[in-house]
């Protein structure tokens, strides 16, 4: 699959998730990246971890090693992209449109995103849809498709 038909998807998927409400479970960080996932591979990685919801998010997460394990669950090792908040960020090069990524932000539990060409990622948090920089991305995924 081409990187403008991988973007398409990705937007898609931005598109109908971006103002839907935060609801742990339904669309949250996991959530969006499982959606962007199947839509580039149609699979449903949402199927390998259980269903949870707000008073459950926190047990589930620990049960699989947090969101980097359930990512990992899901999608295999992971790409050391750099430790966070360091420079040059020479593991970015390897990330594509679609790409699962983890943010390691100090002071904030670990949050998962979409990688967006271009130097950024979307997230899916309490605040809506957001885009960050590349300065606390640790980890990243391939989504093959």
């Amino acid at each position: 699959m081409g990187l403008v038909a991988r973007a398409i998807m990705v937007r898609e998927v931005i598109r109908e998730i971006a103002h839907e409400p935060f609801i742990y479970g339904q669309n949250d960080c996991c959530k969006f990246m499982s959606r962007v996932a199947q839509k580039i591979t149609g699979i449903d990685y949402s199927t390998l971890f259980p269903k949870y919801d707000e008073t459950s998010y926190q047990a589930v997460l620990s049960a699989y090693g947090g969101v980097e394990g359930v990512i990992t669950r899901c999608l295999g090792e992971s790409i050391v992209v750099d430790p966070p908040g360091e420079e040059p960020y020479e593991g970015l090069h390897k990330l594509k449109t679609g790409d699962s990524v983890l943010f390691e932000i100090p002071y904030r539990p670990p949050l998962g995103g979409v990688w967006i060409e271009g130097g950024r990622a979307f997230l899916k948090t309490d605040k809506g849809m957001i885009t960050l920089g590349t300065r606390w991305i640790t980890k990243g995924w391939h989504i093959n498709g």
